[in-house]
């Protein structure tokens, strides 16, 4: 598809997408974005396409162009969605020179075990002018990736962001002008943000810096709809602005799972707990609640509690699961008390600990587990424990 003058989009959009990179949900779909910039000096790519869509990528570079003319591939970071494609286009073109940042040439070698590629290690505000267009890179580090960096298509004003400022939203018009589903769309970016972007958030206000001070008026990025000044591009860097800088309340979240209301029990005294000492509870039980918003709670709490019964010698799967979606990142400083019911064993309190401090998650030592059904005792004790937990990480 054409964008502008001789800049074409030879990505692909895979709509049917229902899981990203095993974990991410992606209700919409995505598309893997790539653009070819004819010249007379020689082509040049920006970013390859996933593997499995190689064959259709290569046919659209020759219907509009040839793999031959390629002279410049730009990777702008090289996580497999957006490289996987590039071990194929050396092989029908090894003259091809690579353009990337130093940690992308460390992996590249890696990802598409070739050996001998001829790679160009880009500098902060470096230039590759050719006949009639001027490349000018930024690097953008854990934009999410260590070896992310921006392109920008001076003649054109085009930024190409990589991963920054996109979403797995996959509508057939490319164009956010062409948009069907805006609200759609917006949920599809806030939940981008928030699993791809979210631990970042000192690179992000770098990203929008950058970003601001070229003043584009495309965006291009790898994932979701091309970005317009005149439409979704400032309605996108608002949200990113808001996002970053949303202040969160004195919420305390407590996690459960209940089989027979035992740990759902407990809960509610901690719930009691945490209004005492004048911070906001957020009871939360996995089984009815939306588990992605539970992650996005989850890593943006620095104390909670988490709770669940023993069952076959061990923790909920779901609470496992949640566990495993903290971002590490961003894990130091979080503290964690746990609870539970059990009724012949009580591994779970000691298994969902060590887990925590294995993502170095500070856990109390007033963490406690009651057998069956709570009595009058247990629920005072947890009320209490709730409050000596909160005073002493206040």
């Amino acid at each position: 598809m054409k964008i502008k003058n001789n800049i074409y989009w030879i990505g692909e959009l895979n709509p049917l997408l229902r899981k990203f990179d095993i974990v991410m949900e992606t209700q919409w779909g995505t598309s893997y974005n790539s653009y070819l910039i004819k010249d007379e000096l020689g082509d040049v790519i920006v970013d390859t396409v996933h593997e499995r869509f190689c064959d259709s990528f290569i046919n659209k570079i020759n219907e509009i162009s040839n793999v031959n003319n390629i002279k410049y591939l730009i990777v702008s970071h090289c996580e497999p969605d957006h490289s996987g494609s590039i071990a194929t286009l050396l092989k029908l073109n090894p003259n091809i020179q690579i353009f990337c940042s130093f940690t992308s040439e460390k992996f590249l070698k890696d990802i598409t075990n070739l050996n001998n590629l001829n790679i160009h290690v880009v500098t902060n505000n470096e230039e590759l002018k050719l006949k009639n267009h001027t490349f000018k890179f930024f690097l953008a580090p854990n934009l999410h990736w260590p070896d992310t960096m921006f392109t920008y298509l001076e003649n054109e004003k085009m930024l190409f962001t990589c991963d920054f400022l996109g979403s797995h939203f996959c509508e057939p018009r490319i164009f956010d002008y062409n948009i069907s589903y805006p609200q759609k769309y917006s949920e599809a970016l806030e939940h981008y943000y928030y699993a791809i972007m979210s631990p970042f958030k000192r690179f992000i206000l770098k990203g929008l810096e950058i970003v601001n001070s070229l003043n584009p008026e495309y965006v291009l990025n790898s994932h979701g709809p091309i970005l317009t000044k005149n439409h979704y591009l400032p309605i996108v860097l608002k949200k990113y602005y808001e996002l970053t800088n949303k202040k969160s309340e004195l919420v305390v979240p407590v996690f459960y799972v209940s089989a027979y209301q035992f740990t759902e029990q407990l809960a509610l005294s901690i719930v009691e707990g945490i209004k005492e000492c004048n911070f906001k509870p957020l009871l939360i039980n996995l089984e009815t609640f939306d588990f992605n918003q539970a992650i996005e709670i989850i890593n943006n709490s620095s104390k909670f509690f988490i709770g669940s019964p023993t069952i076959n010698r061990k923790a909920l799967p779901i609470m496992i699961n949640l566990i495993a979606n903290i971002d590490l990142i961003n894990a130091n400083g979080k503290s964690c008390l746990v609870f539970g019911s059990y009724g012949w064993t009580g591994e779970a309190k000691d298994q969902l600990i060590s887990l925590l401090k294995s993502f170095r998650i500070m856990t109390s030592d007033l963490s406690f587990n009651v057998k069956f059904k709570p009595t009058k005792d247990d629920l005072i004790k947890a009320k209490n424990n709730a409050i000596k937990f909160l005073k002493e990480n206040c």
